[in-house]
């Protein structure tokens, strides 16, 4: 199975949000929250928004898994990094804010030895 299948339900193209959760470690109630428009509850939930949020994560997971090569580095990154270039915010709160064009060029620049 490859690494992006894994955050599938076996016959669907959509990510799975308790998959996710259940792999990424990250707790399915914040999950929930950062679903709604901009991580506000206030705006509501909607499932356009989680899916797009969880393919921006999972873009994000991807490109980590293909420098490190490591399942668990990639993971941990994911949940506990930072992005210097960026006052050293989370890489989920870049993501959930629009980033993930910034982190995968900062991802970039750290594959191609030039950064990190």
């Amino acid at each position: 199975m490859q690494f992006i299948e894994e955050f599938r339900t076996p016959g669907h193209v959509e990510i799975d949000p308790v998959r996710f959760a259940r792999i990424t470690g990250v707790d399915p109630i914040e999950l929930a929250k950062l679903g709604c428009t901009g991580g506000k509850e206030a705006e509501g939930f909607t499932h356009s928004r989680l899916q797009n949020l969880l393919r921006d994560s999972l873009r994000g997971l991807s490109a980590a898994y293909s420098i490190t090569q490591d399942r668990s580095r990639a993971i941990d990154w994911f949940c506990s990094g930072t992005v210097p270039e960026f006052e050293n915010r989370a890489v989920k709160e870049l993501i959930v804010n629009g980033k993930i064009d910034a982190v995968l060029m900062y991802l970039s620049s750290i594959g191609s030895g030039s950064s990190g």
